[in-house]
């Protein structure tokens, strides 16, 4: 999960500049000297800022991946999820996800984003709980009862992906 606040510390003047979510327009100017002055405390950084829509999606896909406890699963059948699986090219041509696996963990990698972690709801069944809203994985396997393809679900899409590879 990304921080949702940056800094800048100025120690010469002794303040520190706040900005949040990737909003530089409105910045927080806190002195040390005075907050320290004022004894322990702490502030709601986010209550600070005017509200934004990315930063309210954002925090309310953070609370709902924070209360998923998901599904105990043996990881060792992550190993017949992973591979590239071709996504359709009525949605986007000649582009491939790819489900990866790190140590007891499961990944989803699109191109040119960072990887995310499928969190299980049962042995097939895994959620991501991205920036965009919370993406539903279903491995479903073929005839001859290997993984063939993946079924994504995620806001008003639902899609499969062949595996190939």
């Amino acid at each position: 999960m990304e921080a949702m606040e940056r800094y800048i510390y100025d120690l010469n003047r002794k303040q520190i500049y706040l900005y949040y979510f990737h909003n530089f327009e409105n910045e927080i100017v806190i002195d040390l000297e005075d907050e320290l002055k004022k004894g322990k405390h702490s502030y709601d950084l986010p209550s600070l800022f005017p509200k934004t829509f990315i930063a309210d999606a954002f925090l309310n896909t953070y609370k709902k991946r924070k209360a998923f406890t998901g599904a105990e699963v043996d990881p060792k059948i992550f190993d017949d999820y992973i591979g590239i699986y071709q996504m359709p090219p009525e949605l986007i041509a000649n582009t491939a996800i790819a489900i990866t696996r790190r140590g007891n963990k499961l990944y989803g990698v699109y191109p040119e984003q960072p990887s995310h972690e499928l969190l299980p709801t049962s042995n097939n069944q895994f959620l991501n709980f991205s920036n965009s809203g919370v993406v539903k994985v279903t491995f479903e396997k073929g005839k001859t009862g290997q993984v063939s393809e993946i079924k994504v679900e995620m806001k008003d899409q639902v899609f499969s992906a062949k595996k190939i590879k």
